[in-house]
């Protein structure tokens, strides 16, 4: 009902205007009204077009922004994991009784665990990687310990 009275309105005004004009001058009233609400139609047609653009544009870049956020997370939430994993693997490194006095740097990056440093035996090395494997998030073991 607004868009009526609004495209009414615009009518008049628009007869009103084309009546001022000497080259319209053969055209009747009628006629100056009906090319009036034409104009004023393909107007709105247009601000509509152009408003439904925007709109288009605004979702598409929130969606990218979406998307990057989620990416920034998963990051994050990878970075965290990684230091969960680390903590984890060296806790039980020195809760076990064969181990616990070991020189053993943990490292963990998307989930693979580095192990660097001294180990007394051979079967503490291996005991090591073990121990890290059992950790949860634990994709894989790169065992460097050198037997001392």
């Amino acid at each position: 009902m607004k868009h009526a009275a609004l495209i009414l309105s615009l009518a008049v005004m628009g007869a009103s205007l084309a009546g001022c004009n000497k080259d319209d001058s053969d055209k009747t009233l009628g006629q100056r009204v009906d090319e009036s609400v034409q104009a004023s139609k393909e107007k709105m047609a247009e601000a509509q077009n152009k408003a439904d653009a925007a709109g288009d544009k605004m979702k598409q870049e929130a969606a990218q922004a979406s998307d990057k956020m989620k990416e920034k997370a998963d990051a994050a939430g990878k970075v965290l994991d990684d230091t969960a994993i680390t903590a984890s693997v060296r806790a039980k490194i020195v809760s076990e009784p064969d181990l616990s006095n070991m020189d053993v740097k943990v490292d963990t990056k998307e989930g693979i665990v580095t192990l660097d440093g001294k180990a007394k035996t051979a079967d503490a090395k291996d005991r090591a990687t073990l121990v890290a494997r059992s950790v949860e998030g634990v994709k894989d073991v790169n065992n460097n310990l050198s037997v001392q």
